[in-house]
C-alpha cells in the first residue's frame, strides 16, 4: 500500500476543466522535454486514477512513455496533432476522434500536448466550435481565455480560424452556423447601407459647415486685412518716430564713446610710459646685475686657471723629482753591480790561486816520498805536472758554481743599498782589497818555483 503524499498523488501541471467533471487539459504528466521526471510522472497517473480518470489522451507527435499509463492501468488514445502546415486536412479527423471519446458519458477524459501552450488551447476551442458549444470564432477564443486566464496568441488564434473557414463541425452544426452567418451578413449588410446613410448625411452636413465657416472666414479675413492695413500704417509712424529717436540716441551715445575712447586712450599711454620707463629701470638693473655676475664668473675662471697652473707646475716638478730620483736609483743599483762583479772576480782568482798553491805542495810532498822504482825524469815531471792540473782544475770549477751560488743568493735576498754622495771610497776600499796580497796568491807562486826546479 502507498502511503503519505505518495497515495494522494500531485495533481498535473495547468491543470484545467473545459467540461466540467467530463473533459480536462493540462501539460504532459512528469512535465515537458528536459523537465520531464519519472517520480512526477508515477504521483500525476496517482492522482489521475484516484479522481477518476479512465482515459488519457496524447496529442503528441511521437508516442513517448504511452507504456507508463498501461502501467498504471489507465487507457489512453494517441492522436497526433501534427504540424501547422497540415492543420486544414487534419484538425477535422482530430475533432472526430475527440468527439467519439467524449460522446462516452461513462468516461472522464485528459487530453494533453508538450506543454500547456496554444496549440492545445486553440484545438479545444475549434473543438468547442465542433460541436457547437461556441457560436463564432471570436466566442471560442474568448470562452477558452476565461476558462484558462490566458491570452490565446497567434497560433491557437490560427486553429480556431481554420476550423471557421473550412466549416470543420458537425453537420448540424454547420448547417447552424451557415444559417448565423448568413442572418450576420444580411444585418451586416443592413448596417453598412445604415451606415452608407449616415455617412452621406454627415458628409452633406460637413459640406454645408465648411461652406459657412468658408463665408464667415472670408469676411474675417477682409475684416483683419483692413485692420491690417490700418494696423500697418501706425506700425509704419511708429516705426518712424522710434528710428529717429534710436537715431539721436546713437549719436548722444556715439560722441559720448568717442569722448570716453579719447580718455581710454590718454590713460593708456600714460600707463604705456609709465611700463616703458619701468622696463627700462629693470633692463638696466638686469644689466648690471648680468656684467657683475660676468666679472665674478671671469673671476673665478681666472682663480682656477691659476690653481690648475700651479697644481701642474707642482705636480711636474713632482714628476721630475721623482725621474731624478729614479735615475740616480738605478745609476747606483749599476755602480753597486758593478762593484759586485769586481769582488767577485777577485774572490775567484784567490780561490785560483788557492788550488794551485795546493797543488803544488801535493807535488812537493810526493817528491820527498821514497820511491820504489826511480823513474825517468821525464815520466816523473809528466805524473808531477798532471795529477795536481787535474785536481787544481776541479776545484775551480767547484769553487766557481760555490761562488755564482753564493753571489745569486746575495743578490735575491739583499736589495742593494742606498750609496752614500761620497762614490771615491768604494774605490779606495776596492783598491786596498786588491793591493794587499793574499795568501793564496802567495802559496800560488811556490809551485811555480818547484816546477822550474824540476826541469832544472
Amino acid at each position: 500500500m502507498v502511503k503519505g503524499r505518495w497515495a494522494q498523488g500531485l495533481e498535473p501541471r495547468f491543470f484545467t476543466w473545459i467540461i466540467r467533471d467530463r473533459v480536462a487539459i493540462s501539460e504532459r504528466p512528469g512535465g515537458f522535454a528536459r523537465n520531464h521526471r519519472r517520480v512526477r510522472r508515477q504521483e500525476e497517473l496517482i492522482w489521475l486514477d484516484l479522481h477518476g480518470f479512465t482515459r488519457v489522451v496524447s496529442l503528441l507527435e511521437s508516442p513517448h512513455n504511452l507504456h507508463a499509463y498501461n502501467e498504471a492501468k489507465l487507457h489512453f488514445e494517441h492522436v497526433p496533432l501534427s504540424r501547422p502546415d497540415e492543420y486544414p486536412e487534419r484538425l477535422g479527423n482530430v475533432y472526430v476522434q475527440l468527439d467519439h471519446f467524449i460522446s462516452d458519458p461513462k468516461h472522464k477524459i485528459l487530453i494533453h500536448h508538450e506543454e500547456f501552450g496554444d496549440r492545445i488551447l486553440g484545438l479545444m476551442g475549434g473543438y468547442l466550435l465542433y460541436t457547437g458549444l461556441a457560436s463564432s470564432g471570436p466566442e471560442a477564443i474568448q470562452i477558452i481565455e476565461t476558462i484558462t486566464s490566458r491570452e490565446l496568441q497567434s497560433e491557437g488564434r490560427e486553429i480556431i480560424a481554420i476550423t471557421v473557414d473550412n466549416r470543420l463541425m458537425r453537420d448540424s452544426v454547420r448547417t447552424k452556423f451557415d444559417q448565423r452567418e448568413s442572418k450576420a451578413g444580411h444585418q451586416r449588410q443592413a448596417r453598412l447601407e445604415v451606415v452608407k446613410k449616415q455617412q452621406r448625411a454627415a458628409e452633406k452636413r460637413a459640406q454645408d459647415e465648411a461652406a459657412r465657416k468658408r463665408q464667415a472666414t472670408l469676411a474675417a479675413a477682409e475684416i483683419a486685412r483692413v485692420a491690417f492695413v490700418a494696423e500697418k500704417k501706425k506700425a509704419a509712424e511708429e516705426k518712424k518716430r522710434i528710428m529717429k529717436i534710436r537715431a539721436e540716441q546713437a549719436r548722444k551715445l556715439a560722441i559720448k564713446e568717442a569722448a570716453e575712447a579719447k580718455k581710454i586712450a590718454a590713460r593708456e599711454a600714460a600707463e604705456a610710459k609709465k611700463l616703458a620707463a619701468r622696463k627700462a629701470a629693470e633692463d638696466k638693473k638686469i644689466a648690471a646685475q648680468k656684467a657683475a655676475e660676468k666679472k665674478k664668473v671671469e673671476l673665478a675662471k681666472k682663480k682656477a686657471a691659476e690653481k690648475l697652473a700651479a697644481e701642474k707646475k707642482r705636480e711636474s716638478a713632482k714628476k721630475d723629482a721623482e725621474r731624478k730620483k729614479l735615475a740616480a736609483q738605478k745609476l747606483r743599483e749599476k755602480k753597486q753591480l758593478a762593484a759586485q762583479k769586481k769582488r767577485d772576480l777577485a774572490e775567484k782568482l784567490r780561490a785560483k790561486k788557492a788550488a794551485l798553491l795546493a797543488a803544488k805542495k801535493k807535488a812537493a810532498l810526493k817528491k820527498k816520498k821514497p820511491a820504489a822504482k826511480k823513474p825517468t825524469k821525464k815520466s816523473a815531471a809528466k805524473k808531477a805536472i798532471k795529477k795536481p792540473v787535474k785536481k787544481t782544475a776541479k776545484k775551480v770549477s767547484a769553487k766557481k758554481t760555490v761562488a755564482k751560488k753564493t753571489v745569486k743568493k746575495a743578490v735575491a735576498k739583499k736589495p742593494a743599498k742606498k750609496t752614500s754622495a761620497k762614490k771615491p771610497a768604494s774605490k779606495k776600499v776596492v783598491k786596498k782589497a786588491t793591493s794587499k796580497k793574499s795568501p793564496a796568491k802567495k802559496a800560488a807562486k811556490k809551485p811555480a818555483r818547484a816546477r822550474s826546479a824540476k826541469r832544472r
